[in-house]
């Protein structure tokens, strides 16, 4: 899935749901500075947590720039509670934005919810690990996506049941943490066929989301990982990504390069993304 659809739409039984007080979702009435001009300040050493990512994305074919903004809120105790998208052009909020609900004080929320259109659950094990997720679209109360997690030495299972078709995915992790390799398979008539390969290279940095792994629950569950498993369960930051797609029969290969740069705490300042795919990101950060 194209990095820029998932910033632009942005956005697991649940017959479990847990009950919890609605979170009351909250706008930040700054104003944008131009993103293809913007020089972020440097942050204290404590700064941490992610408080907004500029991103442009401009189209390899037709040269097309995508500018968005996308805006990090938390709660008293820290959690995330929000994340907003704005046009990076005029400012103008997007109808599309992720809200997160917690059970009482947990720390990792059992519910996301993409502008009231789509809504996440998750289950978890003792370790804080996603066990189960599945994907309600609201309007329909339909069941579409339910997910399965085992853990092995090095190793993330997942098992994808949408919609009658069974996606079978594996993932290799260094020992840091990082998503260093992917297998896809789906399963169709009973018949399991090789989809897509992911391989990846990272750096020794700590990745911008250290402060919320909620965010990276909701990236992993969401897809994101077919072809940018950078932001998934990771502890540092892509230097290169080979995608390969298998699912016409015969191999098409992407390649991805990453050129990032860093604040003096260690964490990414800008992002810029060549190869298969342009883009480049900012992140500002803040302490709380």
């Amino acid at each position: 899935m194209h990095k820029k659809n998932l910033f632009i739409c942005l956005i697991g039984l649940s017959i479990f749901f847990l009950s919890s007080c609605t979170k009351e979702m909250s706008e930040e009435n700054d104003g944008i500075p131009p993103v293809q001009n913007f020089t972020p300040s440097v942050p204290a050493a404590d700064s941490n947590y992610l408080d907004k990512i500029f991103f442009r994305d401009t189209s390899i074919i037709t040269g097309e720039i995508d500018s968005s903004v996308f805006i990090f809120n938390y709660d008293a105790q820290k959690r995330l509670k929000d994340v907003i998208a704005k046009n990076g052009l005029n400012g103008t909020v997007s109808i599309n934005f992720l809200s997160f609900y917690y059970y009482q004080n947990d720390t990792l929320p059992y519910k996301v919810t993409q502008s009231g259109e789509y809504h996440y659950y998750y289950f978890y094990d003792n370790m804080g690990r996603v066990v189960k997720d599945s994907l309600i679209d609201f309007a329909t109360n339909t069941l579409y996506r339910v997910g399965a997690y085992s853990y092995g030495i090095s190793k993330i299972f997942l098992q994808v049941d949408r919609q009658n078709i069974i996606d079978r995915d594996t993932f290799s992790l260094d020992a840091r943490g990082n998503v260093t390799a992917v297998t896809f398979s789906s399963v169709v008539n009973g018949i399991s066929a090789l989809t897509a390969t992911v391989s990846a290279v990272f750096d020794n940095k700590p990745n911008p989301y250290i402060k919320i792994p909620e965010y990276r629950n909701f990236i992993f569950s969401y897809d994101y990982y077919y072809r940018n498993i950078g932001d998934l369960y990771r502890a540092n930051n892509l230097i290169s990504s080979v995608y390969t797609d298998y699912s016409s029969g015969f191999p098409d290969t992407d390649n991805y390069y990453y050129s990032n740069t860093y604040y003096p705490n260690g964490l990414p300042k800008n992002v810029i993304q060549s190869g298969s795919e342009r883009s480049n990101e900012t992140f500002i950060y803040k302490a709380l």
